[in-house]
């Protein structure tokens, strides 16, 4: 999984939001000036937040299929010397919920591949008992 790095990390910066498209732009600012302040240039700036913008657009479609599940999404990026890593979650606090598969994702596909080509790495992982989680990791070049 691209979000747990053996590496030290810089800083870490969390930004939990109500899980509406209202709030996608918090998301995407946060990720934004993180990724400026740790050195990326303005294109992968742009790139990352295009890719942001997109993980939320997932977690939140999968959280209005699943509104059991919770009401807010968790943004985490995490600086290390040579990349950056971002992940969205939409975590559940049920312990019975059912064991979702990659193919819940058919018709995110487009995001997922957008997301794919933007950032260096790109990993959906599910669980029952934790949610949904995207991780995302861009390289400093």
């Amino acid at each position: 999984m691209t979000c747990y790095m053996k590496e030290e990390v810089i800083d870490t910066v969390q930004l939990k939001i109500s899980c509406k498209p209202d709030y996608i732009v918090a998301a995407r600012l946060t990720a934004s000036a993180v990724a400026t302040r740790a050195g990326f240039d303005y294109e992968a700036v742009e790139g990352l937040k295009h890719a942001v913008g997109e993980a939320c657009i997932m977690i939140i479609q999968y959280a209005h299929m699943y509104p059991e599940n919770g009401a807010e999404l968790t943004l985490q990026c995490s600086v290390y010397p040579s990349k950056l890593t971002i992940s969205v979650d939409y975590g559940t606090v049920d312990q019975t919920a059912p064991q979702y598969t990659r193919s819940h994702w058919d018709v995110m596909d487009v995001s997922l591949t957008i997301i794919r080509e933007l950032m260096d790495e790109a990993d959906v992982d599910i669980h029952p008992s934790q949610g949904v989680r995207i991780c995302m990791t861009k390289h400093l070049r």
